[in-house]
């Protein structure tokens, strides 16, 4: 009887198998992780739930969740490694605490997983009845000159100094501000707040959503129908900015000062008004005369 004798060609293939890097054999799918931490008052929170939420020109929602370690720390996994150039999408992680929902940065490029992703959560206080006093750490206030006044871009940005979340218990205002009276046709730009957070009501900004310790920016855009206007700036301005657009007639704007003219961009150049740390003031525009001046053609006659 014939004895069987293993061919020696699977052997064979059999060692390459195990011999060969699997870069020859076949690359792994490589599945990329968000990796971060959740802290309260600049401690690790223990407890909770991290989801995770995208958001794309097709679609947009919560996509995963993981609980939190107890040192804080969570790990969730992304369904794919995020590029913006070729994906039109961000990734970003809340946390909800105390009631209030939490975010982190929104992740959009490979890089980004290579540090810690944090979501910063906070204790909250209660805002009086028509909200809390918050300064503004700077406030820009852009002028172009129109025939019946003003076309204005209002960009305020809030400094809560705090360590708690301000929050309004019956769902009211947590924070409001006066534009100027004569102000009308407002419109609101970005800000980093949600978009049904921000409304102009009888001439005033005012936020509803909770603010978490730190700056916040908000924009508005209106008209001011009289070249001479008055600008509240009620509690505590720590540098206030006019920049009023060229050409423009003469104006000063007390108590601030002219300052070097600045160019955002080519053939953007803007006549610069600014003063520091104001507290409880107004502002109120005034037609000034321009320096008289011979014309060019007239020196060249007289010369």
């Amino acid at each position: 009887m014939r004895q069987f004798r293993p061919s020696p060609i699977p052997a064979l293939f059999v060692f390459l198998l195990i011999a060969l890097p699997s870069s020859i054999l076949g690359q792994e799918e490589v599945i990329p992780f968000l990796q971060g931490e959740v802290t309260l008052a600049g401690e690790p929170l223990s407890q909770g739930v991290v989801i995770l939420h995208q958001v794309s020109e097709q679609a947009s929602g919560e996509i995963d969740s993981v609980r939190i370690n107890s040192d804080g720390t969570f790990q969730v996994p992304l369904p794919h490694v995020p590029d913006h150039a070729t994906r039109s999408e961000i990734f970003f992680a809340s946390v909800e605490y105390g009631g209030l929902l939490y975010f982190g940065p929104a992740v959009t490029e490979a890089v980004q997983l290579d540090s810690v992703y944090r979501i910063q959560a906070f204790d909250t206080l209660s805002v009086p009845p028509g909200g809390a006093q918050i300064p503004l750490a700077a406030r820009n206030l852009f002028l172009e000159k129109t025939t019946e006044g003003w076309n204005a871009t209002d960009v305020l940005q809030l400094l809560h100094e705090g360590e708690r979340t301000l929050y309004s218990p019956v769902e009211g205002i947590v924070w409001a501000y006066p534009l100027p009276p004569s102000a009308t046709d407002f419109q609101l730009g970005q800000a980093d707040l949600a978009p049904d957070a921000v409304q102009v009501i009888d001439g005033r900004m005012q936020v509803s959503s909770p603010l978490p310790p730190g700056e916040r920016y908000l924009m508005a855009r209106y008209r001011l129908t009289e070249e001479e206007f008055v600008l509240p700036l009620p509690g505590r301005t720590d540098k206030l900015e006019i920049l009023v657009r060229e050409p423009a007639p003469g104006f000063d704007f007390p108590p601030l000062a002219l300052s070097s003219p600045v160019e955002l961009e080519a053939g953007n150049r803007f006549r610069r008004f600014v003063a520091d740390n104001l507290l409880d003031t107004e502002v109120r525009s005034r037609m000034v005369s321009e320096p008289w001046s011979l014309q060019p053609e007239w020196i060249a006659l007289l010369m």
